[in-house]
Order: structure tokens, then C-alpha cells, then sequence
């Protein structure tokens, strides 16, 4: 069992399906083959009861009342007087007679059984001798000797010919009806073995299509299982499982290999996010720097536990000197010490410096540098000397030796550890300048002194400049605080300075409760580290922009920690007042609107599934052109939107009464009609067309359902029930012919023994 579920496993859901449909439809097909070879069997026992039993029945009844009647009226030729009436006797004999001989002719090859062949040859002896009898008193009656006719109608020899040819014919009749009583017994034990039979057949497709379903089920439900799994264990972060099924050449396949790529997706997204967070934290750390030699102890002890690294040494570029000054170094274990300066271009330090590329050096001899400590020492992996480079200007050269290779993620680090180690080289250099320019400064304070007289009279120009950018800021915050749409204004530490009441309430603050707050607070904490960056990023140098559109979706965070969709408009300010680089951002609550877009999409979603799926042929048409039609009606008729339209109806008067129609009632409900097919085949259909307006095209929407089969199925129907009528009519009338008969032949035999009998004495 579990070798045939891995096997399955394998196979597309179409295979399995289609495979399970096959058992059904090969059931099927046995359960229906069964049944008509049963019917055909009961129709052939049914007929040939009819044909050799009761008809036969039907034959051995005739030829006894033509036997009787012979009798009779030979007998009433007998006692009749008048001669014209005595020869109309005789004639009714000789047509008894003739009757019989054609009756028993009919009744001869329905004769099978041995019991009724014998009793059939008894009869014609008896009959042989009963005839020779009559015939010899019919010769003494037609040449007026009476009594000697009636002594040979009334002889024992006649009398016991007669009962025997009458007991011969009755065991005939007796055969046949106990014949056609055991066929049909026969029949209907056979039709109810058929029954039994019929229903182990059902009760077995039952257990195959359970066992068929079931099968296709597991195979479905396990690896789905597996593969569910797996994206369980990555989304608690164990990115380096193995994805099972991704082999598979089927769905199952396919979502695993999709799995695969969200995988290298997430891992790619882990090594940015610990990418962006060290960076992050060694940009922190190197701000808090105020001089050359805090700046290169705090990177060493940053980088050392990131990338394994056993040395390091910051050299700084003096661009008078045309050399490299030792700034700081990370476990020197030389005697002599580092060297303090190189010039461009000596060693591979200075050879980094003067081509401004990174130098790296893969498993160095071990007489070429040692990393040591306390418990002994050993040759690096790798050395490397990166270049510090800004705006196209040498800053310095970092040279670092690592016990293990640089790998992807390392290297990364690196490359964007370079601009931020150079941005803070840069802003150490502006601060030394700074001191220079302070001591400059002070110089310059005396003669500063003297223009504070002329700053006084410009002191007073300013203020009054100061109240007009007041009231224009009083003027712009009404503007803000009456706006429909949240709005916010935040400095460049990302510190919100003004929230209007709108945005305010749309968060879960009070009014006049968010300024003070950091900007990021209302961003979800999963993007909280990396929108520092990217808010400083904007504030340099960012222009106006509108996010969380149909391209990207954004969130925000209220006081409560809930989260809802959001779309952002940004707006740089200009720095004015000494405020620096302002951020305002214009916010709206889209989560009603996003609800109802996704039910919207939900709802078109379902309606083209139910169209796709329908086994109904479904079509949108105009007068110019097919629109629309769904998968059944291209498989039906071979045409789809954009093809042109062959002519469908068999009979175009059809269309003309459709469109009659619509335009009496509005709506042309179940027209049976003849189409063509997409083979040409003439189809009989049941269709319903309304009157629709899409997009603002006027045309009409049809259903149309295949009825042809079910229209032969209603003719053979018709057909059948007609056969069994007529056979059931047969029958009836065949017994009311024989109880008719029967009541006729008992009226005879007691009319003949009320008879007067009559002697002739000579």
C-alpha cells in the first residue's frame, strides 16, 4: 500500500483523477453490460415462452374446440330432418374439420417436450381412427342409411377415440401450461439473480471508488502535509531545511520548488536584515567617536567577533604628506610595533592607497604574518586592505587578517562598512578643522564685537521678519489641522514635531499627544530599524512621493499595537528657522478601501471559476462580436472571443423567433432549438437568452445546454414503452380469447349432454 501511495504521489492530479474516473467508468460500463445481457436473456426466455408455450396453449385449445365441434355437429346432422339444414351441418363439419387441420399444423412445431410429442402422435391415432368413423357415418348419412350412421357415431370404438384424442390434447395443454409456468419461474429467478448480482456489482464500485478516493486523497494529503511542514519550519526561521518533493514533476513539484524559492528568498532577506543591522549598529557606534583613536578602538572591537578577525590596523590618509598616518591597530602582537607611516605606494599597504582597490591575499605563508595570543599563534586565512574612499577622495586604507575566508556575508559587510568608516573619517577631519577654525574664531570674536551694534539694528528687522514667518506658520498649521487626510511634520532625528487632530485620531492619540514621539512608533516593529535609514536617506535627499498605491502596500501601528494599510504622501521641507531638513507626510486609512477591493477580487474570482467550471455553454454576444464565452462553449461550438461566427442555427428562423421573443418579454426562457456543433453536427439545445449590458455594450447573455442525448434517450423510451404496451395488449387479449373460449366450450358440453338422445329401431 505505502509503495503504491509513493507511486501515486508522483502522478499529476489530473492522472489521478483520470485514473479514478476509469475504475468508476469501467464499473460502470460492466454494471450496464451485465444488465442489458440479463435483459436481452429475459427478453429471448420471455419470447420463446410466448411463441412455444402460449401460443401453443393458445393452438391445442383451438384444435380441441374444432375437435369437439366436429362432434357436434356431426351429431346435429344426425337429428336434423330438413336436408338443406342437415348439409349445412355436414358443412360445418367438414370446416371444423379444416379449422383443426390448421390449428394442429400451427400447434406442430411448437411441440418439443417428449411427454407432448408422444401425447401429440396419441392424438392422431385416436383422431385417425375417430376420423375414419365419422367419415364412414357421414357416407351412411349422405346416402340416407341413419341408423346405420348412428350406430357408428354411438359405437364404443367412436366413444373411446374420441376420449382418447380428448386426453391426448389435454396433456398437451397441460404440458404446455406447466412449460410456459416453469419459463416463467425460470425468467424470474433469473431476474432476481440478475438483482443480486446487480447490487454486489453497486456495493463493489462503492468499495473501489471509497478505495480509488481514498488513495488519490492520502496521495494528495501527505506530501502536502510534508511540504506544509517545511514552510512551518521556515517560518520559525530554520532556513536551512531541506524542502522535500521538490523532484516531482507534478503540483506537488511545483509548490515545492515555489517553497524552494521563497527559501532563498528569506535567506537572502535574513542576510540583508543582519546585514543592514550590524551596519547599523557599527554607524552608531563609530558617531559616538570623538577622535581618530576612539573611532578606529571602536571599530576593531565592533568588527572582531563579526568577521573572526585576529588583526586590524586604520591607517588615515594625509593628503599634504602624501602618506598613510597609523591611526589605531587590533591586536599587535610585533614587538617592534606597527609601522606609524607609509608612503603611496610602499607595500602592499601604500600599493592599495595609491590604486585605490581592495588587495586580497588567500592562505599567505606562514613566515609572511602570524595572529597570536596568550596560548600561541598562527598564519591567517586571509588579508585584506580596503581603501577608504568618498566623493572620488582617499580617506585611509584598513587593513584587516582573519582566521577563516571572507564569505558573502562578510564581504557585504565590508563593502558597506567602507562609506560608513569613510563618512565618519570625513566628520573627525571636519572637527579638527573645527578647532582650528575656533581658535580663528575667538580671534575674530573682538571684531565681531564691534559689528554688534549693526546686528542690533538688524535684530530689529529680524523680529519683525520672525512675526510674519509666524503667522505664516500659524497660517500653514490651520491649513494642516482642518485637513480631511492624517498629516505630520518630523525633524531629521525623526522626532514628530507637529500631528494634526485627524492623523492623531486615526492612530488612538489624543489631540496634541503624539508630537514628542519618534516617528517610528507608528511603523510596524518589523521595519522599524530599517525605516531609520530610510528616513534619513529621504530627509538628505528625497523628493515628493506617494507610497502604498496598488504597487506596494504599507502599515501603521496605533497606540493599541493593532496594524491597518496605509498610503503615504512624502514632502521635503526646507530647512528654514535652524529647524534643518523637515519631513512632512500626508497619511490616509485605506483598510476599508482594501477590504473591499480584496472582496471584490474575491467575488470576480468565484464568478470566473463558476463560469470556467459550468458544464453549461455560456456566451456574451453583440451585434458586432463574440465577447465573451466560456470553456465549455469554445469546446462546444470551436469558436471563442475575436473569431468570426459560422452560422450555428440549423434553422435561422429560430434566431428571428429568439430575438422576437427578448423583444416581447425581455428574456427568451428554455427555446429548444438546433445548432451546429464545431464538427457540424446538428445538436439539439435547450437555451435561455437575457438582454445584458456590459461595459457599456448592449448585447446578448446566453445559456445553452446539450440535450441531444437526452432527447434519444426520451425516443427510445417512447419506443419501448410502446413495444410493451402493444405486447401487454397481446397478452390480455390473448387470455380474454381463451376465457371466452373456454366459456363457449363448457356452453357446448353441457348443451350436448342436455341433448336428447335418440335410438333408430329398424
Amino acid at each position: 500500500m505505502n509503495a503504491l501511495l509513493s507511486l501515486m504521489e508522483r502522478r499529476s492530479l489530473v492522472n489521478k483523477l483520470t485514473w479514478g474516473f476509469a475504475c468508476l467508468l469501467a464499473l460502470s460500463v460492466a454494471i450496464g453490460a451485465f444488465s442489458l445481457e440479463n435483459q436481452w436473456v429475459l427478453n429471448a426466455q420471455l419470447g420463446q415462452t410466448y411463441e412455444a408455450d402460449l401460443l401453443g396453449v393458445s393452438n391445442a385449445k383451438d384444435v380441441q374446440i374444432a375437435y369437439l365441434s366436429m362432434g357436434r355437429t356431426l351429431r346435429q346432422a344426425l337429428i336434423e330432418v330438413d336436408p338443406e339444414r342437415r348439409e349445412q351441418a355436414l358443412a360445418q363439419t367438414a370446416q371444423a374439420e379444416a379449422q383443426m387441420h390448421q390449428e394442429l399444423e400451427e400447434l406442430r412445431p411448437r411441440i418439443f417436450r417428449p411427454e407432448a410429442r408422444a401425447a401429440l402422435g396419441q392424438f392422431e391415432d385416436a383422431f385417425a381412427q375417430y376420423k375414419q368413423i365419422m367419415d364412414v357415418a357421414v357416407t351412411h348419412i349422405r346416402d340416407g342409411r341413419f341408423t346405420e350412421a348412428m350406430a357408428r357415431v354411438n359405437s364404443p370404438e367412436f366413444e373411446r377415440a374420441g376420449t382418447a384424442a380428448a386426453a391426448a390434447m389435454s396433456v398437451i395443454i397441460q404440458t404446455k401450461e406447466e412449460g410456459a409456468r416453469a419459463s416463467t419461474a425460470a425468467a424470474g429467478e433469473r431476474a432476481a439473480l440478475a438483482v443480486r448480482l446487480t447490487v454486489l456489482l453497486i456495493l463493489g464500485g462503492v468499495g473501489l471508488g471509497v478505495l480509488a478516493a481514498w488513495l488519490i486523497v492520502q496521495s494528495i494529503r501527505r506530501p502536502l502535509e510534508r511540504v506544509r511542514t517545511a514552510v512551518e519550519t521556515l517560518a520559525r526561521g530554520e532556513l536551512d531545511i531541506v524542502v522535500p518533493h521538490a523532484d516531482f514533476s507534478n503540483e506537488m513539484g511545483g509548490l515545492a520548488r515555489s517553497v524552494q524559492v521563497l527559501q532563498a528568498g528569506a535567506r537572502q532577506i535574513e542576510e540583508q536584515r543582519w546585514l543592514k543591522s550590524h551596519l547599523a549598529l557599527l554607524s552608531n557606534a563609530l558617531q559616538t567617536a570623538t577622535s581618530f583613536a576612539e573611532l578606529s578602538q571602536t571599530l576593531f572591537s565592533a568588527m572582531a567577533p563579526l568577521i573572526q578577525m585576529g588583526h586590524g590596523a586604520l591607517y588615515r590618509h594625509e593628503e599634504e604628506q602624501a602618506r598613510l598616518c597609523l591611526l589605531g591597530a587590533y591586536a599587535d602582537c610585533t614587538s617592534q610595533g606597527l609601522e606609524p607611516y607609509f608612503a603611496l605606494g610602499e607595500g602592499l599597504l601604500g600599493q592599495c592607497a595609491l590604486e585605490r582597490a581592495p588587495i586580497y591575499l588567500q592562505n599567505p605563508p606562514d613566515d609572511y604574518a602570524r595572529i597570536g595570543s596568550s596560548l600561541g599563534g598562527a598564519a591567517p586565512r586571509c588579508i585584506a586592505l580596503l581603501p577608504i574612499v568618498r566623493s572620488e577622495r582617499l580617506l585611509g586604507v584598513l587593513e584587516l587578517a582573519t582566521f577563516s575566508d571572507f564569505g558573502v556575508r562578510e564581504q557585504a559587510l565590508l563593502d558597506g562598512l567602507a562609506p560608513i568608516l569613510a563618512m565618519n573619517l570625513e566628520i573627525l577631519e571636519r572637527s579638527e578643522k573645527g578647532k582650528a577654525l575656533l581658535e580663528e574664531t575667538q580671534a575674530q570674536a573682538q571684531a565681531l564685537r564691534k559689528q554688534a551694534v549693526t546686528l542690533e539694528a538688524q535684530a530689529v528687522e529680524l523680529e519683525a521678519q520672525q512675526d510674519t514667518l509666524k503667522g505664516t506658520e500659524a497660517w500653514f498649521r490651520g491649513i494642516i489641522e482642518s485637513a480631511p487626510d492624517g498629516m505630520l511634520v518630523c525633524n531629521e532625528l525623526g522626532v514628530i514635531t507637529l500631528a494634526n487632530p485627524t492623523l492623531e485620531a486615526m492612530f488612538g492619540y489624543a489631540e496634541g499627544e503624539l508630537p514628542g514621539h519618534a516617528i517610528e512608533e507608528l511603523v510596524p516593529q518589523a521595519v522599524r530599524e530599517a525605516h531609520v535609514g530610510l528616513r534619513e536617506a529621504y530627509a538628505q535627499s528625497g523628493s515628493m512621493r506617494a507610497m502604498g498605491g496598488l504597487a506596494s502596500e504599507l502599515h501603521g501601528v496605533r497606540k493599541d499595537g493593532t496594524v491597518f494599510p496605509v498610503e503615504i504622501g512624502l514632502s521635503r521641507l526646507p530647512a528654514l528657522g535652524g529647524r534643518g531638513n523637515n519631513v512632512c507626510a500626508s497619511v490616509r486609512d485605506v483598510t476599508e478601501r482594501k477590504a473591499a477591493a480584496q472582496a471584490l477580487a474575491d467575488e470576480r474570482a468565484r464568478l470566473q471559476s463558476i463560469l470556467d467550471c459550468s458544464p453549461v455553454n455560456i456566451a456574451f454576444v453583440t451585434e458586432k462580436s463574440l465577447r465573451f464565452a466560456n470553456p465549455k462553449f469554445r469546446e462546444t461550438f470551436g469558436i471563442g472571443p475575436g473569431d468570426r461566427s459560422p452560422g450555428l442555427y440549423v434553422n435561422p428562423e429560430d434566431r428571428a423567433q429568439v430575438i422576437a421573443t427578448i423583444r416581447r418579454d425581455g428574456i427568451a426562457e428554455n427555446c429548444e432549438l438546433q445548432m451546429y456543433d464545431r464538427h457540424q453536427q446538428i445538436r439539439d439545445m435547450l437555451a435561455t437568452f437575457v438582454p445584458l449590458n456590459f461595459d457599456g455594450e448592449e448585447g446578448t447573455l446566453g445559456w445553452i445546454m446539450d440535450i441531444t442525448e437526452r432527447k434519444k434517450t426520451e425516443v427510445q423510451l417512447a419506443q419501448r414503452m410502446g413495444e410493451l404496451e402493444r405486447f401487454n395488449r397481446l397478452t390480455i387479449d390473448r387470455e380474454e380469447r381463451m376465457i371466452d373460449l373456454k366459456r363457449e366450450v363448457n356452453t357446448l358440453m353441457e348443451q350436448l349432454e342436455q341433448a336428447p338422445r335418440y335410438r333408430i329401431v329398424d
